[in-house]
């Protein structure tokens, strides 16, 4: 028999079939619908085969955090080091004298986090859409010898799930439970300092088992449960029972109610009761006593929250001897309530159970009551309770599509953060800045100062909400991305500081209300910077207009001067003072050939063109040890030979003068004609002095010589 009440105004209009393996149906107050969406269907088949799964421990995930090995305890639980589920944090010892002598051996050994962001146990596999039980031990000992109690936040994927204030550094163990559906795949566990933080967050172990679907069904992706408590209403002295006598591991502890109890040694079925508890749980119960025969009344603490309660009571009948007359049947109140329309029968050596979501608050102060019913022979039973407080689950966390793309970012960046990246909101990544949605979206990325070389990570643009961006003071070197221009939101950049090549995107450039900083690029071709200077205003062309004329004029003079230099070059007998002797070890020590694929690794697979002229475009490159290039690549429509072409390279090398500028290789291989001049990093003459309209000139003269 399942009661399955939503909460109170649900009371008094409940329907429950004795007969049969459903759950009951639940009728909304004043309504003539029947609701059946928290119940399932159990029978005996469907619950043997789950029996059968849960052994061997499948699914189970027991965690000795700071532990160093593997091992079996006394229950049979196979636990493992945390060193696989976590990336951070210090392990210690604790002392025998610490831990009292006895206890577990998972309160040997634990785990601090003196890092200020948030540390977190990835646990995977788990099964999305199933549900688990997840328990957290922690046990101080002031392993730190700072009679410093920690104070730090628990939190579950994007949830604070318990925040920790230890009034002693010496505390007794802490447990906290909590029942989830899963949500990720991993699950993270983590731990962070808070506002209050003393002392480092600890934990002494972790465990997850999985749960059968059919059990709490107030729990799905929007509300868990956390535990308050498990009470075994059998003798008292009994001992704790959890595994594997209870094949989920829950933590059944003996009861303190001062009530006669009645036992059995025969074992209990779990009937029709959906949360399942365990025989020997169930082989105990309380009853009434003599001074109030007909009533059990169970008080219930205060609540330090506001918020739904969820009660599970169960019964089963252990009186084998009862005869016809016999009857024992009671009413189940919360309060002066009544909370089910058909009373109460347990059968003998079955389990049922009533569960109850309740509004519960700060000022109330409640107790369940059992009390027979008028024509009851015998008092009513109780044989164990579960009480827990529902909590609701953050449902969306982070923007997925955002999550994906800044764990790429942060590997290609040797970053290692884990956990959602925005929430819980007081334990963001601190390098991120979130919008205020329901999933939220990645806003401002601030990797100012950290350090970061290599390029500018194109997997930036798959933020697609970022507004800001900043990467300044970095040694990020190669292009910066064409793909950030595609940021609809973006208004402000800043590159500034860094060892940037190449030329500033266009669509960046023409990015209308986008505050773009590029200062501090020496090598980054971009507006108003000496390296590429570029003159698009009205006085710069009225400028160049009025000297058009005497550069022409400045043309046809140089002209006519090169030519009777070249002629008089080749008749005179001292030359020798401009082509130094030929020594082959000289050209091979300074100057050489190049291969093909050299050339290309040396200027980034020709990434970053300055300039262009009659010969072909000219790239920036740069040699293994440093030394800065310009690499001039003939064009496609060139038709000079092979033997030409190096007789003429090979001339090159050997000229070496002050005021010209020196080749330091070349490359002939294929149809590839490519010459290797030193860089010269202040641009040249026609630049300095005119900006552009001197560059036809400038190939003109070069082509010439």
């Amino acid at each position: 028999m399942n009661y399955n009440i939503e909460g109170l105004e649900k009371i008094n209009a409940m329907v429950v079939d004795y007969r049969s393996y459903h759950s009951e149906l639940v009728k909304d107050l004043g309504g003539d619908d029947m609701v059946a969406g928290d119940s399932k269907t159990i029978g005996p088949n469907s619950r043997n085969q789950e029996q059968k799964q849960q052994q061997g421990q499948p699914g189970f995930i027991s965690l000795d955090c700071g532990g160093t090995e593997n091992y079996t305890d006394d229950a049979g639980i196979q636990w493992m080091p945390d060193d696989p589920y976590i990336n951070s944090g210090q392990k210690f010892n604790l002392s025998n004298a610490a831990v009292g002598g006895e206890g577990s051996r998972q309160l040997t050994s634990l785990r601090r986090f003196p890092e200020k962001r948030k540390s977190c146990y990835q646990l995977t596999p788990v099964q999305i859409g199933t549900k688990y039980l997840l328990r957290g031990t922690f046990f101080n000992g002031n392993h730190d010898n700072l009679s410093s109690p920690p104070q730090f936040d628990l939190l579950l994927d994007s949830d604070v799930w318990y925040s920790f204030s230890f009034s002693d550094p010496n505390e007794l163990v802490v447990q906290k439970e909590i029942i989830l559906m899963a949500k990720f795949d991993p699950t993270n566990v983590c731990l962070a300092r808070n506002n209050l933080s003393i002392g480092s967050p600890i934990i002494s172990s972790l465990e997850l088992r999985p749960l059968n679907h059919n059990m709490y069904w107030p729990v799905n992706r929007d509300f868990s449960l956390l535990r308050i408590v498990y009470s075994n209403y059998g003798p008292q002295g009994s001992s704790d029972l959890r595994y594997p006598d209870d094949q989920f591991d829950r933590l059944w502890y003996p009861s303190s109610l001062d009530f006669p109890t009645i036992t059995t040694s025969m074992e209990v079925s779990m009937g029709v009761a959906y949360d399942q508890p365990p025989s020997l749980v169930m082989q105990g119960a309380v009853t009434s006593n003599p001074n109030s025969p007909s009533v059990i009344s169970i008080p219930l603490q205060q609540s330090a929250r506001y918020g739904n309660l969820y009660i599970s009571v169960y019964f089963a009948e252990l009186k084998a001897d009862l005869n016809a007359t016999s009857l024992r049947e009671f009413d189940f109140f919360l309060d002066d309530k009544k909370l089910n329309s058909d009373p109460i029968q347990p059968k003998y050596l079955q389990s049922s159970n009533v569960s109850v979501r309740v509004p519960y608050g700060i000022t109330n102060s409640m107790a369940f009551c059992f009390q027979a019913t008028n024509r009851s022979t015998l008092p009513p039973i109780g044989n164990a309770l579960e009480w827990y407080r529902q909590s609701s689950q953050n449902q969306q966390g982070t923007f997925t599509k955002d999550v994906e793309a800044i764990n790429i970012v942060q590997q290609q960046i040797n970053y290692s953060y884990v956990g959602d990246p925005c929430l819980p909101t007081q334990h963001s990544w601190d390098w991120l800045t979130s919008s205020n949605d329901i999933s939220p979206r990645i806003v401002i990325l601030n990797l100012a100062s950290r350090g970061l070389t290599g390029s500018i990570q194109a997997k930036i643009s798959s933020l697609t909400a970022l507004e800001i961006i900043d990467l300044s003071d970095n040694n990020l070197n190669e292009a910066i991305p064409e793909s950030l221009a595609s940021l609809t939101n973006l208004k402000k950049v800043d590159l500034e500081n860094n060892d940037l090549t190449g030329t500033e995107p266009a669509a960046l450039e023409s990015k209308k209300n986008l505050n773009l900083s590029l200062s501090g690029n020496v090598h980054l071709c971009y507006e108003g910077h000496n390296f590429c200077r570029r003159k698009s205003t009205k006085k710069g062309l009225i400028i160049g207009l009025v000297v058009a004329g005497g550069v022409i004029a400045l043309f046809i003079v140089c002209c006519i001067a090169v030519v009777i230099i070249r002629k008089n070059f080749r008749r005179s007998e001292d030359a020798e003072s401009l082509v130094a002797p030929y020594s082959q070890i000289v050209i091979e020590a300074i100057s050489r050939e190049y291969s093909y694929e050299e050339v290309k690794e040396m200027t980034n697979d020709f990434s970053t063109e300055i300039g262009r002229g009659g010969y072909g475009p000219v790239y920036y490159g740069k040699l293994n040890i440093g030394r800065e290039l310009a690499v001039k690549r003939s064009s496609e429509t060139s038709t000079q030979g092979t033997h030409e072409f190096k007789t003429e390279a090979v001339l090159l090398l050997k000229a070496h003068h002050k005021n010209l500028v020196s080749l330091v290789g070349y490359c002939c291989e294929g149809a590839h004609r490519i010459l290797i001049y030193e860089f010269m990093p202040n641009g040249n003459l026609h630049q300095l002095l005119y900006g552009n309209l001197l560059l036809c000139f400038y190939s003109y003269v070069t082509v010439i010589i």
